[in-house]
């Protein structure tokens, strides 16, 4: 089995490696330390990258975090959003209470017509910003009014999932 050490170089971990480990997620994927308070040998410790180029070399791991959120957070640059040309983008900012997860993000009328697909089951890291340009999937701009955001995390590692929804108010 590897040996390792952990970050004080002082402290022995060893892991084993077999034909049990699914490793499936990305296969092309670097695998990545997510936390270096954690022990190596821990399972949960270790995902794939979720960097585009399948690895972060020479850079910080793209799962790296020094501690997870204690809940989901989604906040908005603006709300209300206003129209202002080209720098009309709505950035949605995200926490999650997971290293990384595949992620859902809808965007919905009062009606409940899906929209707008921001992502499908799509991996991310524990926080990240998202952008609308108030353009829906059939490439219309969107009229003033109240939109929803659905957003929905789910645990790559064990299975646990959530979900918030938040109002987002565009003014034309």
């Amino acid at each position: 089995a590897p040996a390792c050490l952990d970050n004080y170089e002082d402290l022995p971990h060893s892991g084993e490696y077999t034909s049990n480990n699914d490793w499936s997620l990305n296969p092309n994927f670097s695998c990545e330390r997510i936390s270096w308070q954690s022990l190596t040998n821990d399972a949960n410790n270790w995902n794939t990258s979720i960097s585009p180029q399948g690895h972060s070399a020479g850079e910080k791991n793209s799962l790296h975090l020094a501690q997870l959120p204690k809940a989901i957070n989604m906040r908005f640059s603006e709300n209300p959003w206003h129209y202002k040309g080209m720098q009309s983008n709505l950035l949605i900012h995200y926490d999650i209470p997971y290293p990384s997860a595949f992620l859902t993000v809808e965007i919905y009328d009062l009606s409940g017509r899906m929209i707008k697909t921001l992502k499908r089951n799509e991996i991310s890291s524990h926080k990240g910003i998202l952008t609308w340009n108030g353009v829906t999937d059939w490439n219309r701009r969107i009229a003033t009014g109240l939109y929803i955001v659905y957003f929905h995390a789910m645990d790559n590692q064990q299975q646990s999932e959530t979900v918030i929804q938040k109002f987002a108010v565009y003014v034309d």
